[in-house]
């Protein structure tokens, strides 16, 4: 009797907790349409400042709507303000993507990556993240690798092992040398457009797009659990690598509008 009162405790627990994500969820779509970025910057701030894991999943679904994120993307193209913000805090990334930072505060980051825009696309850097963060494709597709460390495999790629930590300030990131580090890899996952995945701190991994593969994504990260991630690279990473140039807010602009009908064309 006791086991299956607890049962039904934890099952009435979990029903109310998912119906407060829905209705988390259903608020944030009503101050996206209402226009205010601030109201949504500091609504996203408070929720992800206390949520779990799944909760992020289920909150980036619900911003990465292609019309929630269509009209986001011209909320912030008519505040000039907000534009010189996502200038600062985006660039195109040496492993081969545009990062644009679309919003951010504290506990969290909203970010479009944007592969395969008229760039090559390197083999890109194994490495985790010192926040789990969720991600819905927008369009295209995204290939991914993941890997564990495995000194005692016969098998796998043999890399050199960093420590990252990035610098808030300019954009750019250091790197501390940690020695050498097998790496095997156990997954190969694809994501089509319109899916969603989570993805925890500990997670390496490696996104494998091949050159002329164009996909754009959205990024929710959530708070922070550390200071510094882990990057595992095939040779030294050089220091014009660690150097993020910002766009240019024609350049920017152009890229958001381009971005933004492709997620959404004028048609739907």
């Amino acid at each position: 009797m006791a086991l299956a009162w607890f049962r039904v405790v934890a099952e009435t627990n979990i029903m109310l907790h998912n119906q407060t994500i829905r209705q988390t969820c259903s608020n944030l779509e009503s101050i996206l349409i209402n226009g205010n970025l601030d109201a949504i910057k500091q609504r996203l701030n408070v929720i992800l400042g206390d949520c779990s894991e799944s909760d992020l999943l289920e909150i980036n679904k619900v911003i990465g709507k292609p019309q929630n994120i269509y009209f986001l993307i011209h909320l912030i193209l008519k505040d000039s303000d907000a534009m010189e913000a996502v200038r600062k805090a985006s660039y195109f990334h040496q492993n081969g993507f545009h990062k644009i930072v679309l919003l951010s505060m504290k506990n969290f980051k909203l970010r479009l990556h944007h592969f395969g825009a008229g760039a090559h696309i390197p083999m890109e850097n194994i490495h985790d993240h010192r926040w789990p963060f969720a991600s819905t494709i927008l369009n295209g597709k995204l290939r991914m690798d993941l890997f564990e460390v495995n000194n005692e495999a016969a098998h796998g790629e043999d890399l050199i092992h960093y420590r990252y930590d990035s610098d808030k300030s300019t954009g750019s990131y250091t790197t501390t040398l940690m020695g050498l580090t097998k790496l095997i890899r156990y997954e190969r996952k694809v994501y089509e457009a319109g899916s969603s995945y989570l993805m925890t701190t500990k997670e390496l991994h490696r996104i494998i797009n091949k050159p002329g593969d164009e996909s754009i994504t959205m990024i929710l990260t959530g708070r922070p659990v550390g200071t510094t991630c882990n990057l595992y690279a095939k040779r030294m990473i050089t220091e014009q690598e660690k150097e993020t140039p910002n766009y240019t807010l024609t350049g920017l602009r152009n890229q958001l509008l381009d971005m933004s009908e492709t997620v959404y064309p004028k048609n739907n």
